[in-house]
């Protein structure tokens, strides 16, 4: 509902639509003790956790979802993942305690989940980032970053496919859109 609603990262499941209304802010915590670390691989190998294409430890993103099939985030609310509090900005290329910045979206190994409506800002690194996701589409999104926020790509699908990307809006310090192999 409308409110300012601060918190640690929130993990999406498979089936679950999170719905922003209006007026409504989720908002980032950023002291980096209260965040959990996505280790680089899952136990099996598979590549969790990943900074410029290579496993890597990160932090967990605010929205976070993990093999999250069928899932959708809508509605006219803000995700603000907190970039200009704390010290992310500080450390564009470093990792600080073990790991690389987080993103504000990320989703990895995802099937068919529907981003629509929502704005996404304010964003430590890359702001919105599937990896490994298929059928994925985004509609309607506005992506805004500060001109001077360092490696704030706006949407940056990584070995995706089958994604569609249609009315966005994206002012951000780097990359609009960067497509990733």
């Amino acid at each position: 509902p409308p409110g300012r609603w601060r918190t640690a990262p929130i993990f999406l499941r498979a089936g679950v639509t999170l719905h922003l209304a209006r007026g409504a802010t989720l908002q980032a915590l950023t002291d980096r003790a209260l965040i959990p670390i996505l280790p680089a691989r899952r136990p099996d190998g598979r590549m969790l956790g990943s900074w410029e294409g290579l496993p890597a430890a990160c932090y967990a993103a605010l929205v976070t979802g993990i093999d999250a099939h069928d899932a959708a985030i809508t509605g006219h609310g803000v995700i603000d993942g907190g970039g200009a509090e704390g010290d992310w900005w500080t450390w564009p290329k470093e990792t600080r305690d073990g790991a690389r910045r987080p993103r504000t979206l990320y989703l990895v190994g995802c099937d068919g989940v529907r981003l629509s409506g929502v704005t996404v800002r304010n964003s430590p690194s890359w702001t919105v980032h599937p990896l490994f996701c298929s059928d994925l589409a985004a509609f309607g999104l506005a992506i805004e970053n500060p001109a001077d926020s360092p490696n704030t790509d706006g949407f940056d699908p990584e070995s995706c496919e089958n994604v569609t990307l249609e009315g966005l809006r994206i002012s951000v310090g780097d990359d609009c859109v960067a497509i990733k192999a």
